[in-house]
C-alpha cells in the first residue's frame, strides 16, 4: 500500500532526535580532534617526535574519515527515494492525495522536517571535513619545512577549484 511507504510523522521525529544526538556526539569528537591537532602544532624536534606527531595526526585524519563515511551511510537522502515513489504513484492526483489521504496530509510537515535534517546533516559533514582538512594541513606542515615550497611548477594550469554554487 502506498500510504505505508511514507514514514509516519512520529518516526520522522524520532529519527530527527537520533540525528541530533549523533550530531552532538560527533561535535564532541570533532572538538577533541581539534584540540589534539592544536596540541600538535608545536614545533617538532627529533625524528621520533616527528613520527609520533604524524601518527597522532594520521589517527585524527582516520577518525574524521570514518565519521564522514558513517554520516554518509546513514544519510537522510535514503528517505527521498520512498518519497519519490509515493509522489510518482500520485502524480495525477497529488493535490487530492495531500488534501485527503491520511498519509498525504503529513507530507508537508515531513518534507519540512526532512529538509531541516538534511541541513543539519550537511553542517555536520562540513564541520567534519574542516577537521579532516586541519589534520591534512598539519601533516603537510610536519612534512614540509617552514618556508618550503609546496607548489611545484606543473605543465599547464592543473585542476581548478570548483566554482561555489549560490542559488540566490
Amino acid at each position: 500500500m502506498v500510504s505505508d511507504s511514507l514514514p509516519s510523522l512520529e518516526l520522522a521525529r524520532q529519527e530527527l532526535v537520533e540525528l541530533r544526538r549523533d550530531l552532538a556526539r560527533e561535535q564532541v569528537t570533532r572538538q577533541a580532534l581539534e584540540a589534539q591537532v592544536a596540541a600538535l602544532t608545536r614545533p617538532v624536534g627529533t625524528s621520533s617526535q616527528l613520527v609520533h606527531a604524524m601518527g597522532n595526526v594520521l589517527t585524527s585524519v582516520h577518525v574524521s574519515a570514518t565519521i564522514l563515511s558513517e554520516q554518509l551511510q546513514r544519510s537522510e537522502l535514503e528517505h527521498f527515494d520512498q518519497l519519490a515513489r509515493v509522489l510518482a504513484a500520485h502524480q495525477h492526483d497529488w493535490e487530492a492525495f495531500v488534501a485527503t489521504d491520511p498519509q498525504g496530509c503529513h507530507l508537508p510537515a515531513y518534507l519540512r522536517q526532512s529538509v531541516e535534517a538534511l541541513i543539519a546533516e550537511r553542517r555536520a559533514l562540513v564541520q567534519e571535513l574542516g577537521t579532516l582538512a586541519l589534520g591534512i594541513d598539519r601533516l603537510k606542515g610536519l612534512l614540509v619545512p617552514e618556508g618550503g615550497r609546496t607548489d611545484a611548477p606543473r605543465n599547464g594550469p592543473g585542476p581548478q577549484p570548483p566554482i561555489p554554487w549560490n542559488p540566490s
